[in-house]
């Protein structure tokens, strides 16, 4: 049976090959837990991108603020 090796972490985040980061899967469920770990990540980055626009939208208030004092 050919099976793939998984980084349980991804190699471009954690840098890890050692053993304790690495398992083996069928090709099916490698192809899963890829595409589990691209939701993650996707979601993360929506996050982000929402705590960013808050963030910029309360530089802004604070600015109109400062203007009109």
């Amino acid at each position: 049976t050919l099976l793939h090796i998984h980084h349980k972490i991804p190699f471009l985040i954690s840098f890890d090959n050692s053993l304790k980061n690495l398992m083996t899967l069928c090709p099916p469920c490698h192809r899963k837990e890829e595409a589990r770990i691209v939701r993650e990540l996707k979601k993360e980055q929506e996050l982000m991108n929402l705590k960013s626009d808050s963030i910029k939208l309360k530089i802004g208030e604070f600015y109109d603020f400062t203007k009109n004092v």
